[in-house]
């Protein structure tokens, strides 16, 4: 059964693809700007580059609350201005600790447009229309994302990729007006959870699923550099292959039952994670992380599936931004992990430790996934087998 974009979504979707193209722009720049410009390294090196993540942690629950009580887009929007004022202030010539902070802004105000975003694209579209709904606001996260990438990679300059990413976000906000804005019923008296029960274990095994993805996108390009290699290039797949994935890869997957596609990908992003590691070629990381974006691309839209469809419309916000808060402190805390690895026992190691992790995400998947869940989540319309 072929499902169809709820109308007027694309608003949204644009928004979520200007803000990721902002903060693509500095992924491929910040790593090299701080160990070859300010000559940052061990604990230093891992806070700020995982800093970003913590702060999104943050920045998921107070946006989850917000997006439940004050509104979406209301919530959407003031989240893209803080967004773009993070990026302005790369103009400035920061040290470590000023850099630490205006990531910290960033992430924070990131993770909480991307919780409004979520959520009003789940009110908008019926159980069957989720996971593709799901599958295009990522493909518009990845899309900006991957263009990101490789504008920052063509500037090769911190404080002009800041200027990108604080001019490109802005974009997104005139656009809101033209998207749907449903009526959330939240009642005055209503008793709140930051932690809904449904989101715990697709939120953990997302979470461990995603050390793979801090591990790309934190110390790719300075792995593959080492190597005589093109890691801004390998990084370019990488997003690109998300893209491509939630648009080529996800149809599939649902077709084959979205659920049962979660261990399979895990398993193909860890073989991707170990090739990366042994590669001394520019084409040996590409294929590697064409495995790792291939399997990125499944996992959100399988996963909050589940979630969007085990909570009411009331607490939605909360249940997306938990969820994706789970993520958050996986690759925060993988992020400092890989920092210290990397300094002393060297890159390799990142991407040997994070098959491991997601290693880990198989198992927790195969022992605690909720069966019953799966089976209600794929008889809905749209996931025929």
């Amino acid at each position: 059964m072929k499902t169809r974009l709820p109308e007027k979504s694309l608003p949204i979707i644009f928004a979520q693809f200007v803000g990721f193209m902002g903060t693509g722009t500095i992924l491929p720049v910040l790593p090299v700007h701080l160990v070859n410009d300010l000559q940052t390294k061990g604990l230093v090196l891992g806070l700020i580059l995982g800093v970003f993540p913590f702060a999104a942690l943050g920045g998921r629950f107070i946006g989850g609350w917000s997006t439940d009580v004050k509104g979406r887009r209301q919530t959407l929007t003031f989240c893209l201005l803080g967004v773009s004022l993070a990026g302005f202030l790369l103009l400035l010539p920061l040290g470590p600790i000023p850099l630490f902070a205006v990531r910290l802004v960033q992430g924070f105000f990131q993770g909480s447009a991307s919780v409004a975003a979520v959520t009003w694209m789940m009110d908008i579209s019926s159980d069957s229309e989720r996971p593709h709904s799901l599958a295009m606001i990522g493909a518009g996260v990845w899309g900006g994302t991957t263009i990101g990438v490789m504008v920052g990679g063509f500037i090769n300059s911190l404080p002009m990729c800041g200027l990108v990413a604080g001019v490109i976000t802005l974009l997104g906000i005139p656009a809101l007006k033209f998207s749907n804005n449903p009526e959330i019923k939240t009642g005055s008296n209503q008793k709140r959870t930051f932690m809904p029960k449904a989101s715990i274990v697709p939120g953990t095994t997302f979470g461990l699923g995603a050390t793979a993805y801090s591990a790309v996108i934190g110390f790719l390009v300075l792995h593959l550099n080492s190597n005589k290699a093109n890691g801004v290039l390998a990084l370019t797949f990488f997003t690109g292959t998300v893209l491509v994935g939630r648009f080529v890869v996800v149809p599939f997957a649902t077709r084959f039952g979205l659920q049962r596609s979660v261990k399979p990908v895990l398993l193909i992003s860890s073989m991707g994670l170990v090739l990366i590691a042994f590669s001394n070629s520019t084409w040996q990381g590409v294929i590697g992380v064409i495995a790792i974006g291939t399997a990125h691309s499944v996992l959100w839209p399988a996963l909050a599936s589940v979630v969007g469809s085990r909570v009411s419309t009331e607490e939605r916000g909360a249940a997306v931004g938990f969820m994706t808060g789970l993520y958050d402190i996986a690759v925060g805390v993988s992020s400092v992990i890989y920092g210290l690895l990397a300094t002393h026992a060297g890159t390799k190691f990142v991407f040997l430790i994070a098959s491991t992790f997601v290693i880990c995400g198989i198992i927790f998947d195969s022992i605690f996934a909720d069966k019953t869940q799966v089976k209600e989540i794929e008889e809905l319309p749209g996931f025929e087998n």
